[in-house]
């Protein structure tokens, strides 16, 4: 009987330590929905920062530089853009 009792407490245990797993599972990945969550909102804010600045509203002095990051980059980009149609006109 006592071994029947230690498998039977061995196979509680298991199950115990795999419905443990799967709620982390589960946990994590709700966590890292709601970080999505965040982030997305996140972007939102920043659209809406980068909207007004280019429409000439004023801003808070702390996101000004990267504000004017971002439209350094969308000019590299456009530029990039108008570079790769000059090549492809002229190559194709």
């Amino acid at each position: 009987m006592a071994f029947m009792d230690k498998l039977n407490n061995l196979a509680k245990t298991a199950t115990d330590k795999a419905t443990d797993v799967a709620e982390i599972g589960k946990n994590t990945a709700k966590i890292a929905q709601e970080n999505k969550k965040i982030n997305d909102e996140l972007k939102q804010i920043g659209q809406l920062y980068l909207k007004k600045y280019k429409s000439g509203f004023s801003v808070d002095s702390e996101i000004v530089d990267i504000l004017n990051s971002i439209l350094r980059s969308e000019q590299n980009i456009s530029r990039l853009q108008e570079t790769n149609k000059n090549i492809k006109n002229s190559s194709f």
